[in-house]
C-alpha cells in the first residue's frame, strides 16, 4: 500500500488530504511543520511521497527560518518525492525549495483544487512506480 506523509499546520486541510488519499487506497500520516524540523523524517523510508502544505500564515510563523528549512527540505526530498501545496498563491521567498520539489500546487484551500492536486500526486507517483516495476534488469547495463 502506498503511504504519504502530510506536513501541515492546518488540521482541516490535513484531514481533507488524508481523506482524499484514503479514498484512493493510500495510507497517510500527518505531522506539523514544527515536528518536521525536529523529527527524523529520514526514518520514514516507506513513504511514497511527502506533501508539504504552506498555509496562509506560514511566513508569519516561519519567515525567519525559511532559508534554514531548505536543508530539511533537501534531506526530505532526497528520500521521497516532495510536493509543495500552497493554500494561496506561490510566494517567491520559497524559490530555494523548488529545486527539491517534484511539483507545486497553488490555491489548495479550494476543495476542487485540493482534490485535483491529490489526484495528480497519486497519478504521478503511480506512473513512476509502474515505470520502475516495468524496468528491465538489462536497462541498467
Amino acid at each position: 500500500m502506498s503511504n504519504a506523509l502530510i506536513i501541515s499546520d492546518n488540521v482541516t486541510l490535513s484531514d481533507a488530504m488524508e481523506n482524499e488519499f484514503s479514498v484512493a487506497g493510500w495510507s497517510s500520516d500527518s505531522i506539523s511543520v514544527s515536528s518536521m524540523m525536529v523529527r527524523d523524517i529520514a526514518s520514514k523510508r516507506d513513504l511514497q511521497c511527502v506533501v508539504l502544505v504552506v498555509d496562509k500564515d506560514f511566513r508569519k510563523r516561519f519567515g525567519g527560518t525559511i532559508e534554514e528549512m531548505s536543508t530539511t527540505i533537501c534531506n526530505c526530498a532526497s528520500l521521497s518525492p516532495l510536493y509543495l501545496m500552497f493554500e494561496g498563491d506561490y510566494d517567491s521567498s520559497f524559490a530555494s525549495w523548488l529545486y527539491h520539489t517534484k511539483r507545486l500546487f497553488k490555491q489548495t484551500m479550494h476543495q476542487r483544487n485540493l482534490q485535483e492536486a491529490i489526484h495528480e500526486v497519486i497519478r504521478l507517483e503511480s506512473e513512476e512506480a509502474i515505470g520502475v516495476a516495468l524496468e528491465s534488469p538489462m536497462d541498467s547495463l
